[in-house]
């Protein structure tokens, strides 16, 4: 038994190691060991430096943009007050002067009325100027658009990147600050939101058993309720209709971001909904487009492998053809050689009976088939007859 003392004393003679590696203390009390906590620790690097990026991004904004806006605001009070108070004044004076003449009085008001409207138009042209009005107009009050709060769900829009357009920067030095401040921040935030992604993905591979099939219709099923679901919480905080609630949340999640509307919801829980919104649809759409590429290039390499496959048939057919046409030429060579045998043999058959030799001015007689039998002593060599006698 590996507990018992005769086993240890074993051990301890053959100099084998009594007891494992002992974990530090940093680690004794984790559920993990330190390859583990390394890589936990990556991930989760990885979210506080974009929490940290947003934070601070909120707080530079805030700090460029803000006194911008107040110093606008006096501006746009004091335009106001002089403008009106102008055309009171200006007022007063045409009445007194006009007197009982109510054309004069009319033509001379309506240039001044006309002046007043193109003046408070100019102001309405400036986003800080509109806004000071509809905040008198609203709220009796001026209520700042850069705010702590506002300012960092516009760093977390940038990122995201939804863009509601709610704030923006309207000073130069903020301008082109936020032009490098997306182009920083909107990689990172991606990189989370995919790592994030994976998890999530992975997380319901393993709860479905590692069935493609099964995770990519969770994901759809998922990605199309959420709309609802985030719509439902939206118009649960805050007074808008449900059918703006889900628009408001399409609009979010698949960061189209018009900022037509705007719900009166803690930042905090906005935030939230969108980001969870964003990773679903990044996870859904990555393991939807990969799975939809990997079929296409399976279908492209079993493609080119049937015409690799076609290729060999073919030279395989060429190789019959040819191997086909050396038989029946062999074939017909042999036959020509029998042939030639054969017409060998008659030849030599033909070269046992006599004929009779060529003499000069012999005339041509075209004749097929000449009996020699009869007249062959006729046509006897010389010497032959000779031999006779």
């Amino acid at each position: 038994m590996p507990n018992s003392p005769k086993f240890h004393i074993v051990a301890a003679l053959n100099g084998q190691t009594l007891f494992g590696k002992r974990k530090k203390w940093l680690f004794a009390f984790l559920p993990m060991d330190k390859e583990q906590l390394r890589t936990f620790c990556f991930h989760f690097g990885l979210i506080v430096l974009c929490v940290s990026y947003v934070f601070a991004g909120a707080a530079l904004f805030y700090w460029i943009e803000k006194p911008f806006e107040e110093a606008r605001v006096l501006y746009t009070e004091e335009v106001v007050a002089a403008s009106t108070a102008g055309f009171i004044e200006s007022g007063v004076t045409v009445l007194t002067q006009s007197k009982d003449d109510f054309e004069a009085f009319n033509a001379s008001m309506v240039d001044l009325v006309d002046e007043f409207t193109d003046a408070m138009f100019k102001l309405f042209k400036d986003p800080i100027s509109a806004n000071v009005f509809d905040q008198q107009f609203y709220n009796c009050c001026h209520l700042g658009q850069w705010t702590l709060e506002s300012a960092v769900l516009f760093a977390s829009t940038t990122v995201i990147p939804v863009g509601f357009g709610l704030v923006a920067p309207s000073t130069p030095l903020g301008r082109i600050l936020l032009v490098l401040y997306a182009m920083v921040g909107i990689p990172i935030a991606l990189m989370v939101t995919s790592d994030i992604g994976k998890f999530i993905c992975g997380f319901i591979f393993k709860l479905l058993h590692d069935s493609p099939l099964w995770s990519m219709l969770v994901l759809m099923i998922l990605l199309l309720s959420y709309p609802f679901l985030m719509g439902l919480i939206v118009s649960i905080l805050s007074p808008m209709s449900i059918i703006d609630s889900v628009y408001y949340s399409i609009m979010c999640i698949f960061t189209i971001g018009y900022g037509d509307i705007f719900p009166p919801v803690p930042t905090p829980t906005l935030i939230l909904l969108i980001v969870f919104g964003v990773t679903l649809v990044t996870v859904s759409v990555e393991l939807v487009g990969s799975t939809i590429i990997h079929n296409v290039h399976y279908m492209g390499r079993q493609m080119s492998r049937a015409r690799e496959i076609a290729g060999r048939v073919m030279k395989m057919a060429q190789k019959v053809n040819v191997n086909r046409g050396l038989s029946l030429g062999i074939s017909q060579l042999g036959a020509f050689t029998r042939f030639g045998m054969t017409m060998d043999l008659n030849s030599m058959a033909v070269k046992n009976i006599p004929i009779r030799k060529e003499t000069a001015f012999e005339p041509s007689i075209a004749l097929d088939f000449v009996d020699f039998a009869s007249t062959s002593g006729i046509f006897m060599d010389d010497s032959e007859a000779f031999e006779e006698l």
